[in-house]
């Protein structure tokens, strides 16, 4: 699943990017949080809701429920994504579908671990 940021140009890389979230989530559904827009820039935090049905990302298929975030970021050109970078949290996705071992990663890394 690599690190969770990845950089594209155009609008190809996206239309891969998405594609894969819709096969590996078929009943993908994505709630857009906040959207900026500064000069030729658009940025949107959005969350991730679906079911894990396929091992396109990685792991194999769970079937579990998940719910994760992610932030885009793109720059448009002549009315198209000219650019962009998505950074989206792999970690609590591979945590709901079980491919992570419970502890593995702190919920919140403002607390102390006991």
């Amino acid at each position: 699943m690599g690190d969770g940021a990845a950089e594209s140009r155009g609008d190809a890389p996206f239309k891969v990017f998405y594609s894969n979230l819709r096969q590996a989530l078929p009943d993908l559904h994505v709630t857009v949080d906040d959207l900026l827009a500064e000069g030729d820039k658009v940025a949107a935090r959005v969350t991730l809701e679906g079911t894990h049905t396929s091992a396109v990302l990685g792991p194999p298929a769970s079937g579990r429920k998940v719910r994760f975030g992610a932030i885009l970021i793109a720059r448009i050109a002549g009315g198209k994504i000219a650019q962009a970078w998505n950074n989206v949290d792999p970690l609590t996705l591979l945590k709901q579908i079980g491919a992570l071992p419970p502890g593995t990663i702190r919920e919140n890394f403002l607390t102390t671990r006991p």
